[in-house]
């Protein structure tokens, strides 16, 4: 049978116009399965030279954790009045930004009540006592509805929290709501959802990035200290870069995954957003059970790998962020680090493989909803996901294959190397206009998906501005299961 006999046969008569779609995003994946017989050898390493200068404005102490708990236990700030605050400025402003699904007033006045009580009473219950946080709407909280953006969700209403809130609530996290997402996770920006795309606080017509989108633009617009999100390929790094936050993807399993609604369960990690580095080590530090600030440590005696090859031979980056990168590698060497060249497999081979088992694990998850319900899911979700369909167990067991090869070839590459350091995105944020959500991703211009694949933690940065004044992200990535070190060194080198 021909692909548009099978997509009508699964999912009843379709309109041509869907049928193009689909057939096109097939193609797409036969390319992918054509990376996975190509060798993943190592390329020759290459140079590199430029250095902007850029800076970002100073924060006020109330702008960090520390410096906003502080200012609770001494009473000069009420935690009551700075939430009430908070939830009147996303009142105000997201009817714009459209960063929020659900907004938990009520839940998050009675938690900063009892945050003002332990502040009154000195016993805080943990280091987040009263500090507003956002969840990505695709992560449960006992009697809010958990929505993945999707019309087929609208009112499940969870009943009960995941680990991860749980452990943020008992620290004494104030929840502010549910942020917005790309459907399921997954997708790309597109009107067909039952809320507003989030709009990038620093110009509304440039993608915000996705799909932890809505957390991003929350924290960029001042409206929370903190967001946990999701990602499969680069969700949380890709708004943080374009936003102007910083964002985690932790080791693989340091933070559980449980009662948050899976994409590709192989590839899926939880992690914490904020406005710094210090800022996400305090959320990750609740998260994991380990409370406690990531000071920022000396850089002397490390060593950093940079992947010229990816920079200057796979990736079409723009000029602004390879200056960033040589900015950021002489900021390092200035603290005492060691810059290497590393050699590392092609880029298209894990953008192909972590592209296959993200759509092959979305099939499985979200496969029988699109059989059931296929013109209820939006256009971006069905176009990307359906035609996995086609994949056969044999294509499966090639993505397995392929997967471990790499992961160990990345293994080879980085040996010695205490740190990574990447572009997060190869451009700042593109205009809304000209995105394609459909384009062939084979066009090897991410840097994030080895990570995923990998499981190793990888931390967003923020690293200045373009001329056009929007944000730079840089990604630090660090030794597996040394999440810690990790912020430990991006507190050190961001720059702030």
């Amino acid at each position: 049978m021909q692909p548009q006999d099978i997509f009508n046969a699964l999912f009843g008569r379709l309109e041509d116009a869907e049928i193009d779609q689909l057939v096109r995003r097939w193609q797409i994946m036969q390319r992918w399965l054509a990376e996975l017989d190509r060798s993943p050898e190592l390329p020759p390493p290459d140079t590199g030279v430029g250095a902007p200068d850029f800076s970002l404005p100073p924060e006020g102490p109330l702008d960090s954790i520390t410096g906003l708990t502080a200012a609770f236990a001494r009473r000069d700030l009420s935690p009551v009045d700075h939430t009430a605050g908070l939830l009147d400025r996303i009142e105000r402003l997201d009817d714009t930004l459209h960063s929020h699904v659900t907004v938990t007033r009520p839940l998050a006045l009675a938690a900063a009540r009892t945050a003002e009580l332990c502040y009154r009473d000195g016993a805080p219950r943990g280091p987040l006592d009263g500090v507003p946080f956002n969840l990505k709407d695709i992560i449960d909280v006992a009697a809010v509805r958990t929505t993945c953006q999707s019309r087929l969700r609208l009112d499940v209403v969870a009943t009960r929290d995941a680990p991860v809130v749980a452990a943020l609530l008992a620290a004494g996290a104030v929840l502010t709501g549910k942020s917005a997402t790309h459907e399921f996770a997954f997708g790309g920006p597109t009107d067909d959802v039952p809320f507003p795309q989030p709009r990038n606080p620093w110009d509304r017509q440039r993608y915000a990035g996705g799909s932890s989108s809505g957390a991003a633009v929350a924290l960029a617009a001042g409206l929370g200290h903190l967001a946990v999100g999701s990602d499969t390929g680069g969700s949380l790094r890709i708004p943080a870069a374009h936003c102007g936050v910083v964002s985690l993807k932790p080791t693989r399993d340091r933070i559980s995954t449980a009662g948050v609604v899976p994409l590709a369960p192989a590839l899926d990690h939880v992690g914490p957003l904020a406005r710094s580095v210090a800022d996400c080590a305090q959320g990750f530090g609740v998260m994991v059970g380990a409370p406690g600030a990531a000071a920022g440590r000396d850089l002397a005696g490390l060593t950093i790998g940079i992947p010229y090859s990816w920079l200057d031979a796979e990736a079409q980056v723009a000029p602004c962020i390879r200056a960033a990168m040589d900015q950021m590698g002489r900021l390092a060497q200035a603290m005492g680090a060691r810059l290497r060249g590393v050699n590392l497999p092609h880029m298209a081979c894990f953008r192909a493989v972590v592209s296959l088992l993200t759509a092959w694990g979305a099939w499985q998850v979200h496969g029988p909803s699109l059989r059931a319900r296929y013109a209820d899911h939006s256009d971006v979700f069905r176009w990307r996901v359906a035609p996995a369909a086609l994949l056969q167990a044999q294509d499966h067991a090639r993505m397995l294959a392929a997967a471990p090869m790499l992961a160990t070839r990345f293994r080879a590459a980085t040996q010695g190397c205490d740190l990574l350091l990447t572009p997060a995105t190869a451009t700042t944020a593109p205009l809304l206009a000209g995105i394609d959500a459909l384009a062939d991703p084979l066009r090897p211009s991410s840097f994030l998906q080895a990570a995923n694949l990998t499981g190793h933690p990888a931390l967003t940065i923020r690293a200045g501005f373009d001329a056009a004044g929007l944000p730079i992200g840089l990604q630090l990535i660090g030794r597996h299961g040394a999440d810690e070190a990790l912020l430990a060194a991006g507190a050190a080198i961001e720059i702030l």
